[in-house]
């Protein structure tokens, strides 16, 4: 790593920072401003307060790291599992033996969702077929002495059905969604402890 002071070191930083909030990227910056002073006041010279910090573009990885896991404990919602999983991966402490087994979960979770909202539609679309005058009723009939009778009982029923299979689908890929993230979340610091030397 090629020696920076404190203006270069800060600025390339603030670059690697580019995509965070302003908020957040600004009290960063001022952290390590402070700290650099404080170093500074003891008698150290800035060139080596940034290489005991290491590389600008790693240091901005982790805060990205630690900025998703605390986003997604604040919130836990699919976006904010999705910048976790993307923010810990790009940080390459999923490790390759690790990578695979995660990214195959993590497609059949995304999968799940995608066949819980298929569900869901499936049956509010069954529950709007079911009533009279929505001209969707006529798909599903009974043929009673010859004569076809259109059901719409029968076909809210199944819709409902079809709309509760969803919804406990749904739920039961989100509350398993939860544990992954718990699960990489604590990967995710037990490795930042390592990286630092806490361990």
């Amino acid at each position: 790593m090629m020696t920076m002071n404190r203006e270069q070191f800060l600025k390339t930083l603030k670059q690697e920072l580019r995509a965070m909030p302003e908020r957040e990227r600004n009290e960063i910056l001022a952290d390590y401003e402070e700290y650099f002073r404080d170093a500074l006041a003891a008698g150290r010279t800035e060139e080596d307060v940034a290489r005991s910090l290491g590389a600008p573009r790693q240091l901005a990885r982790e805060l990205r790291a630690e900025a998703s896991i605390k986003g997604w404990e604040e919130k836990r919602s699919l976006g904010n599992f999705a910048r976790l999983f993307l923010s810990v991966a790009g940080l390459g402490l999923v490790n390759l033996m690790l990578l695979l087994p995660l990214l195959i979960l993590v497609t059949i979770l995304l999968s799940f969702f995608v066949a819980a909202f298929a569900l869901i539609a499936a049956g509010a679309g069954l529950v709007l077929a079911s009533i009279p005058g929505m001209g969707l009723a006529g798909f599903i009939t009974v043929d009673v002495a010859g004569v076809e009778l259109v059901e719409p009982l029968a076909v809210a029923l199944a819709g409902v059905g079809v709309f509760c299979s969803g919804l406990v689908w749904f739920l039961f890929d989100a509350w398993v969604t939860k544990w992954v993230a718990v699960g990489l979340v604590k990967y995710a610091r037990l490795n930042f402890r390592l990286l630092r030397g806490e361990a």
